[in-house]
């Protein structure tokens, strides 16, 4: 996005179905597709905006790009344009689904009402009640938290997130798939069946709202470090069924 940014090209419809990604749970490999939806969009609002109220708009597009589209861009008059801000917007709210697993304003036309009244969902406990992944977790939020500024002028520039994100530490260790074999310790940790071999874990080691079981959150997705006798499975992520 930076790039295109300093190519002077702004995308306008940022969401999840225009980034393809990489088969698999490692995404060596991310694009962002249908750049020449900027026009169509721009039609589309232009045609609600005459129409007096666009969260009353039928169009796909709209409805479609609501959850993650700013404020300036989903409530614009004719004749606006909005700049770059719009794109870091969308980072923004499709980095707060990514972590919370939620739409930050809701979907529809409660994402419409909820970024015009302000009103968007408070950053889930999980993120910060585990030791391991607060001060990441803080430094994201805090990164979020700019990109979905209201105003415009307080987000921070493509090139800026960049240089955001490389300052970060995280590991960038490959991910792998596999699924519970058993508890042990009354249920504090236990053993994943992986690609390849049998992977301790502890349950201080997982990451969400959801916590692994024997049933239906029995598929994880974790990445794998020398261990004895088994290797340790960190972090621990349940994949949807």
């Amino acid at each position: 996005m930076a790039a295109s940014h300093r190519a002077g090209v702004i995308h306008r419809d940022l969401k999840p179905s225009n980034i393809m990604a990489s088969a698999g749970v490692n995404l060596h490999n991310l694009k962002i597709t249908d750049f020449g939806i900027a026009t169509l969009t721009e039609e589309v609002f232009d045609e609600a905006a005459r129409a007096g109220d666009l969260t009353r708009s039928t169009s796909g597009t709209v409805r479609g790009a609501s959850p993650f589209m700013a404020p300036e861009m989903m409530f614009r008059e004719p004749g606006e344009n909005p700049g770059p801000a719009i794109d870091i917007w969308s980072i923004g709210a499709m980095m707060f689904k990514l972590l919370t697993g939620e739409f930050p304003f809701g979907v529809y036309l409660e994402a419409a009402v909820n970024v015009r009244n302000r009103t968007r969902k408070p950053w889930p406990v999980f993120m910060t009640s585990n030791a391991q992944f607060a001060p990441l977790a803080r430094e994201l939020q805090t990164i979020v938290d700019r990109c979905l500024s209201y105003d415009p002028s307080g987000r921070p520039s493509a090139a800026d997130l960049v240089e955001r994100c490389q300052d970060l530490c995280y590991l960038a260790v490959d991910r792998k798939v596999g699924e519970i074999d058993k508890f042990i310790q009354n249920g504090y940790s236990g053993f994943i069946d992986g690609e390849s071999d049998t992977v301790f874990f502890s349950v201080e080691s997982v990451y969400g709202a959801t916590q692994p079981d024997m049933n239906a959150n029995r598929t994880v997705c974790y990445s794998s470090f020398p261990g004895t006798p088994r290797p340790r499975a960190h972090p621990v992520i349940v994949l949807k069924s």
